[in-house]
């Protein structure tokens, strides 16, 4: 009885547990039955993300510019651009109203952008559009006649007032030809290898260029600089040959080059208009007028009167009475006295305009240089000149365009920062020895005009080499002043005066601080004194000369001070001279090797102490340290001389340091 029943629980308890199976894996299958949700993809999430486009860092800027094309432009929103608007000061009532061309670049300026202004060239039959004249740059290389060419047009002299009779800086002037109810603005630029910004410069902004090439020197480096210049800047030439009345000119020979050089003339089937003239008797200048004026004819010169100024600064100083003073060519507009303006990063209001002939002007039309008297500060040369509504909105620019300017700066000096850190680690690594010889001619320019201190800057940084490097502190405009003698004696620097005066303090300041002011009038003696001050600081070389040779033909032994034998070499002088004299040593060279040097102790000629023994004596020699001499050994005498560091002459002026 108690089996029977322990066998009945026994399969109920085991039924139970296969109901309690089969239900769970019912549940299961029923859930895998069901469908998944599957995570989100990453690649699907990543591919319909926005992709955003950086905002560009320049921005090109044209007349007439709208307020909807001028955010496209900037690719920002209208509301954040009527935001900067209102920040200015200025408020358009649509978004299709013109945005003023000077109030979109202090926008772009205020937002960070690179602000590239585009004005439209003006053409007959547009508005106000009224013909103008001519700006004729004239160039070639230095000393052919360009600045006694204009004197012959104008019957005025120039050539007297400049140094040497060399142009130092562009003049601008207006010329009233006699022959034609007409008048050209004439631009002389230098023909010294240094002034090659100011010829590219001059080239920029003229409407034709005239080529002096001089008959009897032909076509030299600067004349083919300049015919570059002219040709990149897409204007039309007329070539005058001058000097052609000098002894031993030769026209036809230099047409001959200006065709080797592409210069197609019309007398060899060519467009360009070639005149030979002659500035001393007159030759050929009736001539080469009518080919300027026929020349611009043909070009349909013409500007606006009215509307929007600009201008181009030519030159500009610092006067001790007047302040600043720029020298511009007006393109278009009308630029009246009293107008606030904005040239580059200065701005002013126009005290006074002088024309050529040094008359004050109200009011300049285009093509009309002018030299402006009112602004705060000196300009660079080949800045745009702007005229503004009002001194805030010519202050707010000026200050934008400072301080964009500055951060270019920065950024230039951080991107230097790394290659120097690496330069002074390598120069560390390289031993204290090395680094003591290092040198560096440091010096302080000040000039006369503001393009003329450019160029010679330029000039003197050619001069700089790895070994004997040129750095320029400080480059400025007008006469040396205190600052400048007390910047050269805490630098142990040179000061460069050219063309400009110096102080009676700063003078005084020099002499009691021991730093040197040097002078010049003439850009050549300025280089080649900082060649001179090249040569005084470049590093010395230590070089070996061998004095003479001397060949062993026997050896013998003497009894020294201490009674010791010594050996000495019976010696036969084949060469030169060999000494014993302090700096002077002697190698011992057998069979080809070097097998000992040192110094000499003795040489003896007939039992006799000497110095110096010549070509083709027999003398005793004796060494230090040294008793293995052996017949047919050579004795070379040398010795160690400090030489000079070589320099080279550099064409246009000044010497360099050479490097082999």
């Amino acid at each position: 009885t108690n089996l029977r029943t322990a066998r009945r629980m026994a399969a109920r308890w085991l039924s139970r547990v296969v109901r309690a199976v089969e239900s769970t894996m019912a549940r299961s299958m029923a859930v895998d039955a069901r469908p998944r949700r599957r995570p989100p993809s990453r690649r699907k999430t990543k591919a319909t993300a926005p992709v955003v486009k950086p905002k560009p860092s320049h921005v090109v800027l044209r007349e007439g510019m709208t307020l909807r094309t001028l955010a496209q432009a900037m690719q920002i929103s209208i509301g954040s651009l009527e935001s900067t608007l209102e920040g200015v000061g200025e408020t358009l009532a649509s978004h299709e109203e013109v945005v003023p061309i000077d109030t979109a670049e202090l926008v772009a300026l205020e937002m960070g952008y690179r602000a590239q202004v585009q004005r439209a060239a003006s053409k007959m039959g547009q508005g106000n559009v009224q013909p103008r004249p001519p700006v004729v740059t004239v160039m070639g290389h230095v000393d052919h006649g360009k600045t006694t060419l204009l004197d012959a047009l104008r019957k005025t002299s120039v050539a007297a007032k400049e140094a040497g009779g060399i142009t130092q800086h562009i003049g601008a002037f207006v010329v009233q030809m006699p022959t034609k109810k007409a008048s050209m603005t004439f631009l002389d630029t230098p023909g010294h290898s240094a002034f090659s910004m100011m010829r590219a410069r001059g080239a920029a902004i003229t409407d034709i260029v005239v080529l002096v090439v001089a008959g009897d020197d032909g076509f030299m480096p600067q004349t083919k600089e300049a015919l570059a210049h002219a040709q990149a800047a897409d204007v039309p030439i007329v070539v005058a040959i001058t000097k052609c009345d000098a002894p031993g000119s030769n026209p036809q020979k230099v047409k001959q080059e200006l065709l080797a050089n592409g210069v197609l003339i019309e007398e060899f089937g060519g467009e360009i208009q070639c005149i030979e003239v002659s500035a001393l008797t007159g030759k050929g200048l009736v001539e080469l007028e009518e080919a300027i004026v026929l020349q611009s004819e043909i070009l349909e010169l013409c500007a606006r009167q009215e509307g929007d100024v600009e201008a181009v600064v030519i030159e500009s100083r610092l006067d001790k009475g007047q302040g600043p003073l720029a020298s511009v060519v007006v393109k278009e507009g009308t630029l009246k006295s009293g107008s606030f303006v904005v040239a580059g990063t200065e701005w002013g209001r126009i005290k006074s305009m002088k024309d050529g002939f040094g008359a004050r002007i109200l009011a300049a039309l285009p093509a009309r240089p002018v030299e402006l008297c009112g602004l705060r500060g000196v300009p660079s040369a080949g800045d745009v000149l702007g005229v503004v509504s009002n001194e805030t909105r010519a202050r707010r620019i000026s200050a934008a365009r400072k301080l964009r300017m500055e951060d270019n700066r920065l950024g230039k000096l951080e991107q230097q920062a790394g290659g120097s850190a690496l330069q002074l680690e390598g120069k560390s690594n390289k031993g204290g020895e090395e680094a003591e010889t290092e040198r560096e001619l440091k010096l302080v320019l000040k000039a006369d005009v503001n393009g003329t201190c450019e160029a010679i800057r330029d000039a003197i940084e050619r001069l700089s080499s790895d070994k004997m490097p040129v750095k320029v502190l400080f480059s400025g405009v007008g006469p040396v002043t205190s600052s400048d003698i007390m910047l050269a004696a805490a630098s142990n620097a040179e000061v460069l005066a050219f063309n400009t005066k110096i102080g009676k303090d700063a003078e005084t300041e020099a002499k009691q601080a021991g730093v040197s002011v040097h002078k010049s009038r003439i850009i050549y003696h300025l280089l080649d004194e900082v060649g001179r001050l090249l040569e005084k600081q470049a590093p010395t070389q230590k070089v070996e000369q061998i004095n003479g040779e001397a060949e062993v033909l026997t050896t013998f032994d003497i009894k020294g001070k201490k009674g010791e034998k010594e050996k000495v070499a019976g010696c036969r002088v084949s060469t030169g001279s060999i000494f014993n004299l302090e700096g002077a040593f002697f190698r011992v060279i057998r069979e080809g090797d070097v097998v000992h040097e040192g110094r000499c102790t003795s040489i003896r000629r007939h039992k006799l102490e000497v110095d110096k023994v010549g070509e083709g004596t027999e003398c005793g020699v004796m060494l230090e340290g040294w008793t293995d001499f052996r017949q047919g050994d050579k004795l070379r005498c040398l010795e160690v001389i400090v030489q000079p560091a070589k320099m080279v002459k550099v064409e246009g002026g000044g010497m360099r340091f050479a490097t082999e």
